[in-house]
């Protein structure tokens, strides 16, 4: 969800497209941690110290060793596995352990390669070396399978012996809110609240709120959502997305927990659904509930994510989520939120989606409206599904097919129609 820099303005019925506005929201359309940048890492690189086939086998040994030492609950374990000649490197290993084991961890295990990335620079003038490493974890009832992470670990030699130096969090960022400051957890209905350790709101009240905030949007879709779900609303990980376009932050963002083979070179699945939740707005946005059930109508509908044109999936949150109107006070609401004087009456293309986000998502959501309104919700899934089985390249031409076979309309009688409301 993209969050104006805008203070907060108090809705009313009129000015119900001002909500859509100051409370835009946004589905990231690509999967965090991706595969895609394996190719640039196959060879060793130049580092301080080379690193050996023999390296990478003492390093296994280790990793094998921290993760017996979560599995076991065992803290002195597995900062034996860690330098502490790092104050702050082996601080940050002891958070991460503490934060584990609050979850319901039931297999941790790395996979590391022999070919080598640049390593951070670690206090003293021992080796180091990082190799390509991926973390495996598994939790009971949080995720739906394994969860595989890139890691990005230096070791360093001291006295003959490996050791976990400095991790740092790799990108693309993953979905991990585990790794970094300590956190609190709560479990509420099926769903996992991760929180900044002392936080407030705490993550029981959020998990009630948003458990409420769900209920809504099962009812006002007619579905239920597939596969676990996970809170994030740390300081850890990527706080905010941000549109380089736009210049707006974000407020929430959905996303997908990945599941990946042994080397992490193809994704095997979804491991859960992750609402990554800006910790400097979480008083607001769950107050407010047009944000999260934006995101959570993102969530049940995450089938879609990234299979549909970005204005059907955006259009269909904003229009779950945003109060409805009585017909006479729609257009009023419309027209005092935004001017759109300056654009062609189009649908946005995914392209062009986030250079105008305000207007981006009033056209969607205004589109979708329309469609629901005057042919029914089935309908409007009939379309998504349309759209998933021609399975073509988002493209005008595409939409325009789509919209004719479940619709019997063209795209541009339905772009007329759908500015005639919006201009009043």
């Amino acid at each position: 969800m993209l969050r104006s820099r805008t203070p907060r303005t108090r809705r009313t019925l009129v000015g119900l497209a001002l909500a859509t506005s100051l409370a835009l929201s946004s589905c990231t359309l690509g999967a965090v941690g991706s595969p895609t940048e394996l190719g640039s890492i196959g060879s060793t690189q130049r580092t301080r110290h080379t690193l050996t086939v023999e390296d990478a086998d003492e390093i296994r040994v280790l990793m094998r060793r921290r993760a017996t030492a979560v599995l076991a609950g065992d803290r002195q374990a597995f900062l034996a596995t860690v330098d502490d000649r790092d104050r702050s490197a082996y601080r940050e290993q002891r958070t991460y352990f503490d934060n584990l084991a609050q979850l319901p961890v039931t297999d941790l295990s790395y996979y590391v390669s022999a070919s080598g990335r640049t390593p951070e620079d670690l206090p003293g003038d021992d080796p180091v070396v990082r190799p390509y490493m991926v973390e495996h974890l598994e939790m009971d009832g949080v995720l739906d399978r394994r969860a595989s992470v890139r890691t990005a670990i230096t070791f360093v030699r001291r006295d003959g012996a490996w050791l976990v130096g400095h991790e740092a969090i790799d990108e693309p960022a993953p979905v991990r809110p585990w790794f970094g400051g300590p956190i609190s957890v709560a479990r509420t209905d099926g769903l996992l609240v991760v929180t900044d350790r002392g936080a407030r709101p705490d993550g029981a009240t959020i998990g009630s709120d948003v458990a409420d905030d769900l209920a809504f949007v099962v009812d006002a879709l007619g579905r239920e959502p597939r596969g676990s779900v996970v809170l994030d609303a740390t300081s850890n990980g990527v706080v905010e997305q941000v549109s380089e376009a736009s210049g707006v932050e974000a407020a929430a963002v959905t996303t997908t927990v990945l599941s990946g083979n042994r080397d992490y070179s193809a994704i095997t699945g979804a491991a859960a659904t992750a609402v990554k939740i800006n910790p400097g707005l979480v008083d607001e946005i769950i107050e407010d509930r047009v944000v999260m059930r934006h995101e959570l109508t993102h969530l049940v509908l995450r089938a879609y994510s990234g299979r549909v044109p970005t204005w059907m999936s955006e259009g269909i949150a904003e229009y779950v989520a945003s109060p409805q109107t009585v017909a006479e006070d729609r257009a009023s609401g419309y027209a005092a939120a935004i001017d759109l004087s300056g654009r062609l009456p189009e649908l946005v293309d995914t392209g062009s989606w986030g250079y105008d986000p305000a207007g981006d998502y009033l056209i969607a959501r205004a589109t979708v409206e329309y469609l629901v309104e005057r042919y029914g919700l089935e309908q409007f899934f009939a379309l998504l599904d349309d759209v998933v089985s021609a399975g073509e390249p988002d493209t005008e031409e595409a939409t325009d097919r789509a919209l004719r076979r479940v619709y019997g309309e063209r795209t541009a009688s339905v772009e007329r129609a759908v500015f005639a409301t919006l201009e009043g």
